[in-house]
């Protein structure tokens, strides 16, 4: 997908970061907003009149094919909106996760390769300034050989309301909504993921989905990790925490945090959620112009989603 040449964009939902996407999209001059899909509220645009359509078949009838289509859906319809989008000659960038079964995920990787286009999940956080800074503070040993990390998720959603509290349409509850991001950071911090299991999986908010879990995740080489997650308020603690034979790095919003004995250094930047979705966009457009691109990880977070709810008869480690 060249700069130099003027794109059409819709934004197919509006459940999930539909107006931090949009805001995303101002950064790239390339991309013009065309047209939403969906009860999206917050949506940034220059064109105020952006045109606004109850669903995918109004929009191309009216509108014809943009050129991109940010999906962002409940899981339990990305699947077929997807498919409907590659259809119609359209390439396509998700939220995670890419659907609510593996198997429908790797049929929608498929079918984008025999269509000839590019269908991409977003990783925003294997786009973020902030991790990629302390993945390199890990590289150079800074902290000693690294032992154990901590990927901590936790902001207050209601459970309950819309979507999410309705299996069928959202696949299941926050180990399905924020298990891949949660995974990509560990992965990105500790390494390849081996096996993991969930040892803790409860609904506070006596929802119908799980609204709090926590993971552990090995990575071989004698390094674990836990992924706590929780739609039931933010705690104190960092977004993620490596701890290493000399010392500890923690990563937050605003900076990263080094303590190497009794010394403490501030380093800049942190994990700055719009420049992620940003990088997001931006590895999109990248993949479509690249020959080869790298396969999707979208199925794959599946196979580890899916993992996790199988682990949790008997707590036992799981493999994808």
């Amino acid at each position: 997908m060249s700069a130099a040449v003027e794109k059409s964009v819709a934004i197919v939902g509006g459940e999930q970061q539909p107006g931090a996407y949009s805001a995303a999209l101002r950064e790239f001059p390339e991309l013009r907003l065309d047209s939403v899909v969906g009860n999206a509220f917050g949506i940034e645009s220059p064109n105020e009149a952006t045109p606004r359509y109850r669903d995918l078949e109004a929009m191309l009838v009216e509108r014809g094919a943009p050129d991109l289509a940010l999906v962002m859906t409940p899981p339990g319809q990305r699947c077929e909106q997807i498919q409907q989008i590659l259809r119609a000659g359209v390439d396509v960038l998700a939220v995670p996760p890419l659907a609510t079964r593996a198997e429908d995920a790797e049929s929608l990787v498929e079918f984008a390769e025999r269509a000839g286009r590019e269908l991409t999940t977003a990783s925003p956080f294997r786009c973020s300034a902030g991790f990629n800074h302390a993945r390199r503070f890990l590289r150079e040993d800074t902290i000693g050989e690294l032992q154990y990390v901590e990927v901590n998720l936790e902001h207050k959603v209601d459970a309950r309301a819309g979507w999410r509290a309705e299996p069928e349409r959202s696949g299941g509850g926050i180990w399905m909504q924020q298990g891949s991001c949660a995974l990509d950071i560990a992965e990105l911090l500790a390494g390849p993921l081996r096996r993991l299991r969930m040892v803790e999986i409860e609904s506070q908010q006596n929802s119908s989905v799980e609204d709090r879990t926590e993971v552990e995740t090995d990575h071989g080489g004698g390094v674990r990790a836990r992924i706590r997650l929780s739609w039931n308020g933010r705690s104190r603690r960092p977004l993620a925490l490596c701890v290493g034979t000399r010392g500890e790095l923690a990563v937050g919003y605003s900076q990263l945090l080094l303590r190497i004995g009794d010394r403490l250094e501030r380093h800049a930047p942190g994990h700055d959620p719009h420049d992620t979705l940003v990088g997001s966009i931006r590895e999109h457009l990248n993949r479509r112009c690249a020959a080869h691109p790298p396969l999707d990880q979208g199925p794959e977070r599946l196979h580890w989603l899916e993992a996790g709810y199988r682990s949790v008869s008997g707590n036992r480690w799981v493999s994808s």
